[in-house]
């Protein structure tokens, strides 16, 4: 793993000193990295966004997500050749990925799958991505989601969220066996306490969907409350 801390800093003489900074770190790491440590320790913030480039590999399970009373996590995932990120678990608690950012997630194939047998009956099963724990705005560009279990991608919409996919595929390939197997490709919803309060959009930009046939829909929505979602094609 290499780290690279950049720093630019502004001065200006006017009346007095003004003094602007921007501090980006990245991180280039590879699947032999301990991707959730440095994710943990890299002190990222509104003044230092933290950019983590993915060399080509299959990665574990990672969580980059924060208390719903705090703020987002900034950073962008960029993967570089081919990286898939996977979790065989199956289980609802176990996404491949659980997300919570102000930042762009690029060029990744998230995968949820899970030995035969293996999930509960009463489990809601695990999706690819879970992006479900309060305020976001992030910008997913040319990626992929499977999963075995339910709808490929799980997201909760708070008053503010503003969620963009540009070009990404979701796919439900869970069967009958699976207790929520008709959410479609993608499961939205809004939280219940943002109720009647405006605001929070979803947007999917020449993007594709699959799901199994007896499924409720690409996309499944409940309780929006007022949330937005528009799907656009070029």
């Amino acid at each position: 793993m290499k780290k690279i801390g950049l720093l630019a800093v502004t001065l200006s003489f006017c009346i007095g000193i003004s003094v602007t900074g921007m501090a980006d770190t990245r991180y280039y790491v590879s699947s032999e990295d301990d991707l959730q440590k440095i994710i943990d320790n890299c002190n990222d913030s509104s003044a230092n966004r933290v950019e983590i480039y993915m060399e080509a590999g299959t990665y574990g399970p990672f969580n980059a997500v924060s208390d719903m009373n705090m703020e987002p996590r900034y950073i962008d995932f960029i993967g570089m050749g081919m990286v898939i990120v996977e979790s065989d678990d199956g289980r609802y608690d176990f996404p491949a990925a659980s997300l919570r950012l102000d930042g762009k997630v690029e060029g990744i194939s998230f995968t949820a799958t899970h030995k035969n047998g293996e999930i509960p009956p009463d489990d809601d099963g695990a999706y690819a991505v879970h992006a479900d724990y309060g305020s976001q705005h992030t910008e997913f560009n040319n990626c992929s989601f499977l999963s075995y279990q339910t709808a490929s991608v799980g997201m909760g919409l708070t008053h503010d969220s503003e969620v963009t996919f540009n070009n990404c595929q979701f796919m439900n390939r869970a069967d009958e066996s699976s207790k929520r197997w008709q959410d479609g490709a993608l499961y939205v919803h809004t939280d219940v306490h943002d109720v009647n309060i405006t605001g929070a959009r979803l947007n999917l930009n020449d993007c594709s969907f699959y799901f199994p046939i007896g499924a409720h829909g690409s996309v499944v929505t409940e309780e929006l409350n007022g949330a937005s979602i528009e799907i656009n094609y070029s």
